[in-house]
């Protein structure tokens, strides 16, 4: 049976998108494709679907955005991602070795926005999980980091794996015996700016107790 249909944390929609127009967004909303090709819009981490992540795109991203923008300019609040994208920019100096590595998604999302802002790839390095690949993969990885400093970093948004998912909640926590190891999220990063704008995803992985993103 389908897992999508009955899931409460679908959002409303199991439609065809139109051609493609990227917008500039702060959507907080992932958009999941199974391997059977259905699609599904969710605030959780799609992999909590058994389901890859793809960019919303079209008409329905371009609606998303005008919403958001009436709910800002009526409340004239700033959003705590924006808050989070100003500090981490406003203050992006790397950490001291002492600090050791993210010891939180919201660490992890702050120390990508601060390699991105300095335009520095080394540190950028700092927060992939390079465990297990071979030296030729790491330079393909490299290469794939390279270039995301080819548009400027405009949102970023983490989806929690492990919402709603009690193990997981204590996973998350850091229980005895290193079983929190391992799929934590995703990691959603949009570069750019109107039909310039992109959207890469990352896994987000917990190893050692810290937190790491990888294709």
């Amino acid at each position: 049976m389908n897992r999508f249909l009955p899931l409460a944390a679908v959002i409303v929609v199991l439609a065809a998108i139109p051609a493609p127009r990227p917008a500039d967004a702060t959507t907080g909303i992932a958009r999941c494709e199974a391997s059977d090709g259905t699609i599904a819009y969710t605030d959780l981490a799609c992999s909590t679907l058994d389901a890859t992540h793809t960019p919303i795109e079209g008409e329905l991203l371009s609606r998303i955005v005008s919403d958001e923008a009436r709910a800002t300019s009526t409340t004239g609040n700033a959003t705590a991602d924006t808050v989070l994208r100003t500090s981490a920019i406003s203050a992006p100096g790397r950490r001291s070795l002492t600090s050791g590595c993210a010891r939180s998604t919201t660490q992890l999302e702050m120390d990508l926005h601060g390699s991105l802002a300095l335009g520095d790839i080394n540190r950028l390095a700092e927060s992939y999980h390079w465990a297990g690949l071979s030296h030729r993969d790491g330079r393909r990885i490299m290469d794939r980091l390279d270039g995301m400093f080819d548009e400027p970093l405009t949102h970023s948004h983490f989806f929690n794996a492990y919402i709603g998912d009690a193990q997981g909640l204590l996973a998350m926590a850091g229980r005895a015996g290193g079983d929190g190891d391992g799929d934590a999220g995703t990691m959603q990063l949009m570069f750019g700016r109107g039909t310039h704008a992109t959207v890469t995803d990352f896994r987000v992985e917990r190893y050692r107790d810290c937190y790491f993103i990888r294709y």
